[in-house]
């Protein structure tokens, strides 16, 4: 029997510790309802855990961006849908406007409707934004055009006074305010022969202060591919059944209509002259920037965006996750809907068929816009099945099971009870000594 050491008392305290700091625990794991609350809790697990709730995090964020793809994707198919509704109107109004059966003020009142109707496309087309983003013309600073001469005037048939401003040499003074900088010559066309040599050929010109090419393209009255975009149009003249230069200088004076400064006519004094004039008073061409001149060259021209229009999805939690959009940059012009004509029932035909490729453009987009919108839909999907499944192997890893830690904390409370019973007991040893020295 002993005084200076209590090895029961000691070892009850030691015991009366350890399970409190137990009983602790497993309160702290009850009230977080997590088995991991610090490092020392599993320093391995907090690792895997904290690296699963990276991912986690990375793909809810992702997605958010997702959904907001699918959202922008469906204002620009929304966007084309009007437009190819408003297409399919021109349409309608080129199969009327090629009906003979009207006359020049009704297909005026058509032209009319179908000037206004380019312009609808134009303006959709450009105010159609999401967050502020005008997402149909995100590309247009890339656009450029590629010009190719695909057809050159007969050599017999001489363009004159090129690049050269002088008053009409066969007009009265009531137009003297009319000034021409060319003439092309077609009286070496003596026979319906010499006329055919004009087929898939023709020229450009310009007027004084744009370098837009106007194209003038001989055709046989077949059905012939649009070479029409934007800013450098080609109008086709039929010279079927023509058979001799004068008939090639009316149909083109008929059946060309720039709406612009560039106008054509016929020489009073010589039928087969054809004069190009800008009918402002005064205008000089401007010879550095090809202002004002004609080539006998017919320019196709094709409109190429050197960097296309896309836009970058960050579909997953990791960095290059990236889901591209390629959206188009349009306008009337690319489509090629900007000048059409109804003047007569050949230019209404051709012009049916320019909008026949308007709309297998548009449906070409539209169709593309769809498939990128179900693959978004479909990496939504994903996304969420992939946080659904590392959220489950984080909860394994860090979540705690309550019964479990309800059990621990019960035991721990008894032995803590238990071990405050064997310190009192210990103590109660030192009392027997005392009774000795009585």
């Amino acid at each position: 029997m002993v005084i200076q050491h209590n090895m029961q008392a000691q070892n009850g305290n030691r015991i009366f510790k350890k399970v409190n700091r137990e009983k602790g625990r497993e309160s702290e794991r009850l009230g977080s309802g997590y088995r991991i609350n610090r490092a020392a809790d599993d320093a391995a697990g907090l690792s895997m855990s904290e690296k699963l709730r990276t991912q986690i995090r990375g793909l809810h964020k992702a997605e958010d961006n997702i959904q907001n793809g699918i959202s922008l994707l469906q204002t620009a198919d929304g966007a084309l849908g009007e437009v190819t509704d408003i297409v399919q109107r021109m349409r309608e109004l080129c199969v009327q406007g090629a009906n003979d059966t009207y006359v020049e003020a009704d297909r005026e009142a058509i032209q009319k409707e179908l000037y206004e109707l380019s312009n609808c496309i134009d303006d959709i087309l450009e105010y159609t934004e999401f967050n502020t983003m005008k997402i149909l013309k995100l590309g247009e600073a890339y656009i450029d055009y590629k010009e190719t001469v695909v057809g050159i005037l007969p050599s017999n048939v001489t363009v004159s006074g090129n690049l050269q401003l002088a008053p009409f040499p066969a007009l009265s003074t009531a137009v003297g305010v009319q000034y021409s900088f060319a003439s092309i010559d077609f009286s070496s066309l003596q026979t319906a022969a010499d006329v055919q040599t004009l087929i898939d050929t023709g020229f450009h010109t310009t007027c004084c202060t744009c370098d837009n090419k106007y194209n003038i393209r001989f055709v046989n009255n077949q059905s012939t591919p649009s070479m029409n975009v934007g800013r450098n149009p080609v109008f086709d003249v039929n010279i079927s059944g023509i058979t001799n230069g004068a008939g090639v200088v009316n149909a083109i004076v008929k059946s060309v209509n720039t709406n612009h400064y560039t106008r054509f006519m016929a020489d009073p004094q010589n039928s087969s002259m054809l004069y190009i004039y800008d009918y402002r008073w005064g205008q000089t061409p401007d010879i550095a920037h090809n202002r004002g001149i004609v080539k006998p060259e017919l320019i196709r021209t094709e409109a190429v965006i050197d960097d296309p229009a896309n836009l970058q999805i960050q579909a997953g939690a990791n960095a290059m996750q990236l889901i591209q959009m390629d959206l188009p940059t349009l306008s009337s012009a690319i489509l090629g809907v900007d000048l059409l004509g109804v003047e007569n029932n050949f230019i209404a035909n051709n012009s049916l068929e320019r909008v026949d490729m308007a709309l297998e453009d548009l449906n070409g987009e539209r169709s593309k816009i769809g498939a990128l919108q179900n693959r978004l839909e479909y990496a939504y999907s994903y996304a969420e099945n992939a946080e659904e499944n590392q959220q489950a192997a984080e909860s394994l890893l860090r979540d705690n099971n309550m019964a479990e830690s309800m059990m621990k904390f019960v035991s721990a409370d008894i032995l803590s009870q238990v071990s405050q019973s064997m310190i009192s007991q210990a103590n109660q040893n030192s009392e027997t000594v005392l009774s000795l020295l009585r």
